[in-house]
Protein backbone atom coordinates (compact mmCIF):
# COMPACT_ATOMS: atom_id res chain seq x y z
CA UNK A 1 0.00 0.00 0.00
CA UNK A 2 2.59 2.39 0.79
CA UNK A 3 4.42 1.61 -2.93
CA UNK A 4 0.89 2.36 -4.29
CA UNK A 5 0.24 5.58 -2.40
CA UNK A 6 4.09 6.79 -3.33
CA UNK A 7 2.76 6.24 -6.86
CA UNK A 8 -0.25 8.34 -6.59
CA UNK A 9 1.43 10.84 -5.29
CA UNK A 10 4.14 11.25 -7.61
CA UNK A 11 1.74 10.40 -10.68
CA UNK A 12 0.22 13.79 -10.33
CA UNK A 13 3.10 16.02 -11.15
CA UNK A 14 3.47 13.54 -13.95
CA UNK A 15 -0.44 14.22 -15.10
CA UNK A 16 0.84 18.10 -15.05
CA UNK A 17 3.15 17.59 -17.57
CA UNK A 18 1.13 15.60 -19.53
CA UNK A 19 -1.61 18.08 -19.67
CA UNK A 20 0.43 20.89 -20.52
CA UNK A 21 1.73 18.69 -23.81
CA UNK A 22 -1.51 17.67 -23.96
CA UNK A 23 -2.59 21.53 -24.29
CA UNK A 24 -0.72 22.04 -27.03
CA UNK A 25 -3.41 19.66 -29.01
CA UNK A 26 -5.93 20.95 -27.95
CA UNK A 27 -5.45 24.86 -28.70
CA UNK A 28 -4.43 24.03 -31.50
CA UNK A 29 -7.48 21.50 -32.84
CA UNK A 30 -10.12 23.84 -31.21
CA UNK A 31 -8.65 26.50 -33.17
CA UNK A 32 -7.88 24.75 -36.82
CA UNK A 33 -9.16 21.63 -37.01
CA UNK A 34 -5.77 20.23 -37.40
CA UNK A 35 -3.99 17.77 -35.08
CA UNK A 36 -0.16 18.58 -34.82
CA UNK A 37 1.91 15.49 -34.74
CA UNK A 38 4.79 18.27 -34.51
CA UNK A 39 4.08 18.83 -31.02
CA UNK A 40 6.76 16.54 -29.51
CA UNK A 41 9.43 17.89 -31.38
CA UNK A 42 8.56 21.84 -30.09
CA UNK A 43 8.70 20.68 -26.87
CA UNK A 44 12.07 19.50 -26.86
CA UNK A 45 13.10 22.72 -28.77
CA UNK A 46 11.82 24.31 -25.79
CA UNK A 47 13.51 21.83 -23.15
CA UNK A 48 16.91 22.32 -25.58
CA UNK A 49 16.55 26.26 -25.69
CA UNK A 50 16.42 26.40 -22.15
CA UNK A 51 19.46 24.55 -21.66
CA UNK A 52 21.25 26.85 -24.30
CA UNK A 53 19.63 30.04 -22.73
CA UNK A 54 20.99 29.24 -19.05
CA UNK A 55 24.03 27.17 -19.76
CA UNK A 56 25.65 28.64 -22.91
CA UNK A 57 24.30 32.16 -23.08
CA UNK A 58 24.46 32.50 -19.22
CA UNK A 59 20.37 33.90 -19.00
CA UNK A 60 19.00 34.20 -15.46
CA UNK A 61 17.04 30.74 -14.80
CA UNK A 62 13.57 32.26 -14.69
CA UNK A 63 14.33 34.48 -17.69
CA UNK A 64 15.85 31.85 -19.68
CA UNK A 65 12.85 29.37 -18.89
CA UNK A 66 10.81 32.38 -20.58
CA UNK A 67 12.42 33.14 -23.41
CA UNK A 68 12.44 29.57 -24.42
CA UNK A 69 9.12 29.26 -24.25
CA UNK A 70 8.59 32.54 -25.94
CA UNK A 71 10.78 31.20 -28.88
CA UNK A 72 8.84 28.20 -29.44
CA UNK A 73 5.92 30.14 -29.50
CA UNK A 74 7.10 31.90 -32.41
CA UNK A 75 8.28 29.40 -34.02
CA UNK A 76 5.04 28.12 -34.02
CA UNK A 77 3.23 30.96 -35.44
CA UNK A 78 6.06 31.06 -38.19
CA UNK A 79 5.43 27.31 -38.77
CA UNK A 80 1.65 27.84 -38.99
CA UNK A 81 2.19 31.35 -41.08
CA UNK A 82 4.72 29.25 -43.94
CA UNK A 83 3.46 25.52 -43.43
CA UNK A 84 -0.53 25.46 -42.69
CA UNK A 85 -1.65 28.86 -44.10
CA UNK A 86 -0.97 28.44 -47.43
CA UNK A 87 -3.48 25.22 -47.02
CA UNK A 88 -6.22 26.57 -46.48
CA UNK A 89 -9.30 25.19 -47.72
CA UNK A 90 -7.37 22.11 -48.16
CA UNK A 91 -9.10 18.70 -46.45
CA UNK A 92 -7.73 18.32 -42.48
CA UNK A 93 -5.83 15.24 -43.64
CA UNK A 94 -3.45 16.89 -45.71
CA UNK A 95 -3.07 19.72 -43.26
CA UNK A 96 -2.20 16.68 -40.82
CA UNK A 97 0.15 15.47 -43.39
CA UNK A 98 1.98 18.52 -43.26
CA UNK A 99 2.63 18.52 -39.28
CA UNK A 100 3.69 15.17 -40.15
CA UNK A 101 6.89 16.75 -42.21
CA UNK A 102 6.96 19.68 -40.15
CA UNK A 103 8.01 16.85 -37.20
CA UNK A 104 10.28 14.97 -39.82
CA UNK A 105 12.19 18.34 -40.22
CA UNK A 106 12.92 19.76 -36.41
CA UNK A 107 14.02 16.11 -35.90
CA UNK A 108 16.50 16.68 -38.07
CA UNK A 109 17.00 20.06 -37.03
CA UNK A 110 17.51 19.13 -33.04
CA UNK A 111 20.83 16.80 -33.93
CA UNK A 112 22.25 19.61 -35.84
CA UNK A 113 21.81 22.56 -33.45
CA UNK A 114 22.45 20.77 -30.32
CA UNK A 115 24.45 17.23 -31.11
CA UNK A 116 23.31 13.91 -30.37
CA UNK A 117 24.36 14.04 -26.61
CA UNK A 118 21.21 14.26 -24.22
CA UNK A 119 21.49 17.64 -22.08
CA UNK A 120 20.58 18.85 -18.85
CA UNK A 121 18.72 22.40 -18.04
CA UNK A 122 20.63 23.59 -14.91
CA UNK A 123 19.09 24.67 -12.02
CA UNK A 124 19.80 27.07 -8.81
CA UNK A 125 17.29 25.16 -7.76
CA UNK A 126 18.23 21.24 -6.27
CA UNK A 127 15.41 18.71 -7.05
CA UNK A 128 14.96 17.41 -3.85
CA UNK A 129 11.47 16.50 -1.81
CA UNK A 130 9.77 19.65 -1.33
CA UNK A 131 6.94 19.16 0.29
CA UNK A 132 6.01 16.62 2.51
CA UNK A 133 2.99 14.22 2.43
CA UNK A 134 1.27 11.55 4.37
CA UNK A 135 3.10 8.05 5.16
CA UNK A 136 6.67 9.62 3.57
CA UNK A 137 5.61 10.19 0.06
CA UNK A 138 6.41 13.66 -1.38
CA UNK A 139 6.80 16.10 -4.16
CA UNK A 140 9.89 17.51 -5.49
CA UNK A 141 11.28 20.70 -6.39
CA UNK A 142 10.39 20.15 -9.91
CA UNK A 143 7.15 18.28 -9.27
CA UNK A 144 6.12 20.65 -7.17
CA UNK A 145 6.95 24.26 -9.55
CA UNK A 146 5.33 21.63 -12.60
CA UNK A 147 2.34 21.31 -10.71
CA UNK A 148 2.30 25.28 -9.72
CA UNK A 149 3.01 26.63 -13.10
CA UNK A 150 0.62 24.13 -14.83
CA UNK A 151 -2.26 25.22 -12.78
CA UNK A 152 -1.70 28.65 -13.43
CA UNK A 153 -1.42 28.11 -17.32
CA UNK A 154 -4.91 26.32 -17.62
CA UNK A 155 -6.31 28.92 -15.90
CA UNK A 156 -4.55 31.86 -18.35
CA UNK A 157 -5.85 29.83 -20.84
CA UNK A 158 -9.30 29.22 -19.65
CA UNK A 159 -9.49 33.44 -18.54
CA UNK A 160 -8.19 34.06 -22.05
CA UNK A 161 -10.43 32.21 -24.19
CA UNK A 162 -13.48 33.09 -22.58
CA UNK A 163 -12.99 36.82 -20.74
CA UNK A 164 -10.52 38.58 -23.17
CA UNK A 165 -11.85 39.69 -27.33
CA UNK A 166 -8.97 38.41 -28.67
CA UNK A 167 -9.79 34.45 -27.45
CA UNK A 168 -13.91 34.96 -27.80
CA UNK A 169 -12.56 35.78 -31.47
CA UNK A 170 -10.32 32.55 -31.58
CA UNK A 171 -13.57 30.70 -30.17
CA UNK A 172 -15.58 32.35 -32.60
CA UNK A 173 -13.43 31.86 -35.64
CA UNK A 174 -12.65 28.24 -34.82
CA UNK A 175 -16.77 27.74 -34.80
CA UNK A 176 -17.79 29.56 -37.84
CA UNK A 177 -14.80 30.96 -39.73
CA UNK A 178 -16.84 31.83 -43.26
CA UNK A 179 -18.93 34.10 -40.67
CA UNK A 180 -15.91 35.31 -38.81
CA UNK A 181 -13.91 36.71 -41.56
CA UNK A 182 -17.37 38.53 -43.42
CA UNK A 183 -17.46 40.07 -39.65
CA UNK A 184 -14.08 41.60 -40.24
CA UNK A 185 -12.20 39.51 -37.99
CA UNK A 186 -8.28 38.13 -38.97
CA UNK A 187 -8.93 34.30 -38.68
CA UNK A 188 -5.37 33.75 -40.03
CA UNK A 189 -3.99 36.28 -37.32
CA UNK A 190 -5.70 34.40 -34.60
CA UNK A 191 -4.94 30.96 -36.30
CA UNK A 192 -1.08 32.47 -36.10
CA UNK A 193 -1.42 32.97 -33.04
CA UNK A 194 -3.30 30.00 -31.50
CA UNK A 195 -0.81 28.37 -32.39
CA UNK A 196 1.93 30.26 -30.59
CA UNK A 197 -0.40 30.21 -27.58
CA UNK A 198 -0.75 26.57 -27.62
CA UNK A 199 2.61 25.69 -27.89
CA UNK A 200 4.08 27.55 -25.32
CA UNK A 201 2.72 25.22 -22.38
CA UNK A 202 4.37 22.24 -23.70
CA UNK A 203 7.68 24.04 -24.04
CA UNK A 204 7.05 24.26 -20.53
CA UNK A 205 6.12 20.60 -19.97
CA UNK A 206 9.12 19.94 -21.71
CA UNK A 207 11.36 22.22 -20.13
CA UNK A 208 9.76 20.45 -16.85
CA UNK A 209 10.89 17.25 -17.67
CA UNK A 210 14.38 18.46 -18.81
CA UNK A 211 15.23 20.00 -15.05
CA UNK A 212 14.96 16.17 -13.55
CA UNK A 213 16.37 14.49 -16.20
CA UNK A 214 18.63 14.83 -19.47
CA UNK A 215 16.72 15.37 -22.79
CA UNK A 216 17.02 15.00 -26.46
CA UNK A 217 15.66 14.16 -29.36
CA UNK A 218 13.73 11.07 -27.78
CA UNK A 219 11.84 12.68 -26.00
CA UNK A 220 9.44 13.64 -28.70
CA UNK A 221 7.77 10.72 -28.23
CA UNK A 222 5.89 12.33 -24.79
CA UNK A 223 4.24 14.65 -27.20
CA UNK A 224 2.52 11.74 -29.02
CA UNK A 225 2.07 10.16 -25.69
CA UNK A 226 0.30 13.41 -24.43
CA UNK A 227 -2.67 12.70 -27.62
CA UNK A 228 -3.85 9.96 -25.25
CA UNK A 229 -5.04 12.03 -21.78
CA UNK A 230 -6.77 14.68 -24.73
CA UNK A 231 -8.72 11.86 -26.36
CA UNK A 232 -9.59 10.19 -23.09
CA UNK A 233 -10.41 13.69 -22.05
CA UNK A 234 -11.93 15.08 -25.03
CA UNK A 235 -10.27 16.59 -27.96
CA UNK A 236 -11.86 20.03 -27.32
CA UNK A 237 -12.34 19.88 -23.52
CA UNK A 238 -9.41 21.76 -22.00
CA UNK A 239 -10.61 20.77 -18.26
CA UNK A 240 -11.22 17.12 -20.38
CA UNK A 241 -7.27 17.43 -21.15
CA UNK A 242 -6.64 18.02 -17.39
CA UNK A 243 -8.97 14.84 -15.85
CA UNK A 244 -7.89 12.84 -18.49
CA UNK A 245 -3.97 13.74 -18.11
CA UNK A 246 -4.15 13.01 -14.06
CA UNK A 247 -6.04 9.10 -15.23
CA UNK A 248 -3.49 8.56 -17.57
CA UNK A 249 -0.72 9.22 -15.34
CA UNK A 250 -2.24 7.21 -12.84
CA UNK A 251 -3.05 4.41 -14.75
CA UNK A 252 0.54 4.21 -16.20
CA UNK A 253 2.12 4.66 -12.91
CA UNK A 254 0.27 1.69 -11.23
CA UNK A 255 0.97 -0.45 -14.79
CA UNK A 256 4.90 0.41 -14.33
CA UNK A 257 4.89 -0.96 -10.61
CA UNK A 258 3.19 -3.89 -11.54
CA UNK A 259 4.77 -4.44 -14.54
CA UNK A 260 7.69 -2.79 -15.35
CA UNK A 261 8.73 -0.13 -17.45
CA UNK A 262 8.45 -1.78 -20.30
CA UNK A 263 4.72 -1.27 -20.19
CA UNK A 264 5.00 2.53 -19.72
CA UNK A 265 4.19 3.14 -23.75
CA UNK A 266 1.78 -0.28 -23.95
CA UNK A 267 -0.14 0.62 -20.86
CA UNK A 268 -0.88 4.65 -22.24
CA UNK A 269 -2.30 3.36 -25.32
CA UNK A 270 -4.63 0.23 -23.69
CA UNK A 271 -6.04 2.38 -21.94
CA UNK A 272 -6.61 5.15 -24.88
CA UNK A 273 -8.29 1.60 -27.12
CA UNK A 274 -10.72 0.78 -24.22
CA UNK A 275 -11.74 4.54 -24.15
CA UNK A 276 -12.34 4.82 -27.76
CA UNK A 277 -14.52 1.76 -27.70
CA UNK A 278 -17.08 3.04 -24.68
CA UNK A 279 -17.15 6.34 -25.32
CA UNK A 280 -15.11 7.53 -28.44
CA UNK A 281 -15.57 11.25 -28.09
CA UNK A 282 -13.87 11.27 -24.89
CA UNK A 283 -15.15 11.95 -21.47
CA UNK A 284 -16.06 15.78 -22.05
CA UNK A 285 -16.40 15.33 -25.43
CA UNK A 286 -19.58 16.18 -27.14
CA UNK A 287 -20.62 12.99 -29.93
CA UNK A 288 -21.05 14.29 -33.34
CA UNK A 289 -24.98 14.22 -34.29
CA UNK A 290 -25.49 13.62 -38.48
CA UNK A 291 -28.49 14.20 -39.57
CA UNK A 292 -29.53 12.00 -42.60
Amino acid sequence: MDQVLDILVSAIPLGFQYMLVGLAWVVIFRSTGVLNFATGQFLVFGALAAYTLINDVGAPFVVGIVLAALIVGLLGMVSYTALLRPMAGQAPFAQVIMTFGLSIILVGLIPIIWGDAAQRIPSPYENKPLINLPRGTFWTTVGFATMVVGGAVLVGILVFLRKVRVGTQMEAAAERPLLAAQSGININRLFSLSWGMALIPAALGGISVGLATAVGAPLAVLGLRALAPVIIGGLESIPGVFVGSLIVAIFESLAILWLGSDAQDASVFLLLLVVLIFRPYGIFGRPEVRRV
